[in-house]
Formats: structure tokens, C-alpha cells, sequence
């Protein structure tokens, strides 16, 4: 009796576990925004940690002078207080290198993913992730705009004999993009999440999430980033399948929070920052903080006239 008691509880507790839901909080193209980050913090820490995933989708270290006067150092002591777990690069996290770029996602605590960033055909960052919610498997891949080279500055990916050594795929990152979907499926997933800087516009590659949805299948979920719009909608793949695509606009406008319910449906929310009245006072310090220090920097004399 005792021993189907217990078979009993364990049933009910693995049954419990696939009914919780999977929680994906999001932005985009924040720029430096920093008086936001409080508030995603708080709203971070209302789900279960182990069922939440914090994403950004690029283009956070650089828009305002809190990101430059000291290279974006302050960005990431902000994001690592309010604990995000994956980003993706924008064009402007390589405003200021390859170098710095690297030192900053070495000091921060969230996986960097991306698909496309190249160093002589080698691929410099991981392209993707798998993680585990229940006995839930959800799949996240990185990749970020093709023309990142036309929109930064190109001697950053040049070697000393100003030859590209740098490259972000081209037009090739659609064949890419499929060959590391094929991969995660063949591995066996319940999602596939696809983190994109990319926007609604067609670069000079043809590029575009809605294009490149157009060109690729097995993909669920797409979070965007790069043209500042708010999407929250369904586009097709090349099976006519419609995926879900997301974007937040800019600056913190809007968080985007998805639910993956027990029963594989998708909950899409866009949030008016507005909306969100608590605050992490441990961030909002961090950022007083941050605020602070660059007044006293901006206030600094440096010479008369």
C-alpha cells in the first residue's frame, strides 16, 4: 500500500511539473535606457526562476552617455543585477570593438548567442542554447543583423594589414540559420525560440525576419530586435506554418512577456512600461548609482575660455 502511495505521489509530481508554465521576458534595442531596468528586475522575480528565461535582444551597451563614457561597464553591472540570462548582439555593441565587446559579455553573467559573428570562418560566439523546463526542452538561437559591418565601423574587423577578417554571414546566414535548426530538431526539442536582431526592413541581403521566416521552417518563436518597431504577431514560414514573432520597440517602451502554457500555446503580451508600478531596489540603487557618477563626470571642468 505504502509502496503505490508513493508510486501514486511521484505520478502526481512529474504531472505537476508539466503543468507549470514557461515564462519568456524580453526587450530590444534598449539603448541605454536605464531607468527601466528596476522595473524588469521586480517583474523578472514574480514567475518561478526556474521556469523564467530574460532575454535581450540586443543593442544595450550603447545609446547614451551612461554606456559611453565608460564603454558600456556600468551597462553590464545593471543587467547582471537584474539577472538576464541570454542576449543577443546588436550593430551597437560594437561600437566600441571586437575587443571591448568581448571583454564586456566576459563580465557578464547571461549566455551571448549568435549564429553569424565570424572570425575567419569560425564562429566566435555559441549559436545557440537548450534548456530544460520540467521535461520540457526549449531550444534558443542567436543572430544578429548580416550588414553589422556597414553599420558599425569596418576597420574594427580588419587585421592590421586591413584585410575583413570579421564577417557575419551574408546572404549565407539563412542556410546557416536552417542547418542549426535541423541540428536542434534531429536532437529532440519541444521549442525552438530564434532571438533575431534583424527588423521588419530588407537589408542589402535581402534580410529581414519576415524574410527570413520566408526561406526557413522549424522555427516557433521569433524575439526581434534592430528597426525599433512593436510586433506582435504571426508571419509564415516557408511551409505557409505561421510563427509567432515579437518586438518591444525601443527604449523600454514596451516588455514583451510570452507564456508557453502546459499545453504548448503561446501567450503574447506587450507591456507599456508605464504599466509596471514595483521596482528591485537593489537595481534602482545600482542605476542611482550609475547616474550619479556620470552627473560628476559631466560636471567635471575641464579647461576655460
Amino acid at each position: 500500500m505504502k509502496k503505490l502511495l508513493s508510486i501514486c505521489l511521484f505520478t502526481l509530481l512529474a504531472i505537476a511539473a508539466l503543468a507549470q508554465d514557461i515564462t519568456l521576458l524580453f526587450d530590444n534595442d534598449v539603448h541605454c535606457a536605464v531607468d527601466g531596468y528596476a522595473k524588469v528586475a521586480a517583474l523578472r522575480r514574480e514567475t518561478p526562476k526556474d521556469l523564467t528565461v530574460l532575454i535581450s535582444a540586443g543593442d544595450f551597451l550603447s545609446g547614451n552617455s551612461i554606456g559611453t563614457l565608460d564603454q558600456g561597464n556600468k551597462i553590464i553591472e545593471i543587467m547582471n543585477s537584474v539577472k538576464y540570462d541570454i542576449v543577443v548582439p546588436g550593430n551597437h555593441e560594437f561600437d566600441y570593438g571586437v575587443d571591448v565587446l568581448g571583454q564586456r559579455f566576459a563580465e557578464l553573467d547571461a549566455k551571448a548567442l549568435c549564429l553569424n559573428f565570424c572570425k575567419e570562418g569560425k564562429t566566435l560566439l555559441s549559436a545557440s542554447t537548450v534548456r530544460e523546463y520540467g521535461n520540457r526542452r526549449v531550444a534558443f538561437i542567436g543572430i544578429t543583423t548580416p550588414t553589422l559591418i556597414q553599420h558599425s565601423r569596418p576597420a574594427y574587423f580588419m587585421n592590421e594589414n586591413k584585410k575583413f577578417v570579421y564577417d557575419f554571414g551574408g546572404s549565407r546566414i539563412v542556410d546557416m540559420l536552417q542547418e542549426k535548426v535541423n541540428d536542434i530538431r534531429r536532437e529532440g526539442v519541444d521549442f525552438i525560440v530564434l532571438i533575431a536582431h534583424l527588423g521588419m526592413e530588407p537589408d542589402q541581403f535581402g534580410i529581414s525576419t519576415q524574410e527570413l521566416l520566408k526561406q526557413t521552417s522549424g522555427i516557433d518563436i521569433v524575439i526581434d530586435g534592430h528597426s525599433h518597431d512593436v510586433v506582435n504577431s504571426r508571419l509564415p514560414n516557408i511551409n505557409g506554418e505561421d510563427v509567432l514573432v515579437m518586438q518591444t520597440g525601443t527604449g523600454f517602451s514596451n516588455i514583451g512577456r510570452l507564456t508557453i502554457r502546459e499545453d504548448g500555446t503561446f501567450r503574447p503580451e506587450l507591456i507599456n512600461l508605464k504599466d509596471l508600478k514595483d521596482i528591485h531596489k537593489p537595481t534602482q540603487e545600482i542605476i542611482d548609482a550609475a547616474k550619479k557618477d556620470l552627473q560628476r563626470q559631466l560636471n567635471r571642468k575641464i579647461g576655460a575660455s
